[in-house]
């Protein structure tokens, strides 16, 4: 999360052009994305039957129609800092092949200003005073680098708090850092700005540690 949209593409663009994919002045964006073509795309073959719906499959055996599972439930999904952060995901993948992304505009304001349900789940689960600062911090992947009472990368909250205790603008500090990162003031280790942090979970983390991280 520490990286924008933009500085993504530019790394991936990087990364494409010491391949030769892409020449040095390729801008790459959400849009240019599809036009980018694997050096590999004509060796691929296409002489088997994954194509068709008469084709022989790969794989041999008898088909189990016994014990099905009644219901799917999904287990995992994009977290909620990954939705949207580089654009549609479904408008990025080519139709064709095995692969589709995930329908990311859905979780985006309506044009008629109507939130839709999952975007009303998650607005509400952000803005809600009552959150559990804790979850914040898993959804944010604030804990990969900061333990709850002991140093990882980064310092533990308990050891953040204890620093500003008493200081008058602690939570605008603490704010700032969150959202703006910086260097320095527990060592050499940079802590990167975290733009994907929506403002009202930062305010919730950074009051939270304030008042004593407990």
């Amino acid at each position: 999360q520490s990286l924008t949209v933009d500085q993504t593409y530019a790394v991936t663009a990087y990364v494409l052009h010491l391949n030769e994919i892409v020449p040095a002045d390729f801008e790459l964006n959400e849009k240019t994305l599809l036009s980018v073509q694997m050096p590999n795309r004509n060796g691929l073959t296409t002489a088997h039957g994954l194509t068709r719906v008469q084709g022989k499959p790969d794989a041999q055996g008898a088909l189990c129609m016994k014990d099905c599972v009644k219901e799917v439930k999904i287990a995992s999904e994009l977290p909620e800092f990954a939705r949207n952060q580089n654009g549609n995901l479904a408008q990025q993948k080519r139709a064709l092949g095995p692969m589709r992304g995930i329908d990311t505009a859905r979780y985006e304001v309506g044009k008629d200003g109507k939130p839709s349900t999952a975007t009303a789940a998650v607005s509400a689960t952000s803005v809600d005073a009552k959150a559990d600062p804790k979850d914040l911090l898993t959804r944010n992947a604030c804990t990969a680098c900061h333990g709850l009472s002991n140093k990882i990368v980064g310092p533990g909250f308990n050891e953040i708090a204890s620093k500003y205790q008493g200081r008058a603008d602690a939570h605008t500090y603490v704010l700032t850092k969150i959202k703006e990162g910086g260097q320095g003031v527990w060592g050499a280790t940079p802590m990167p700005p975290q733009p994907s942090v929506k403002d009202t979970d930062a305010n919730e983390i950074a009051r939270w540690i304030v008042g004593g991280a407990k």
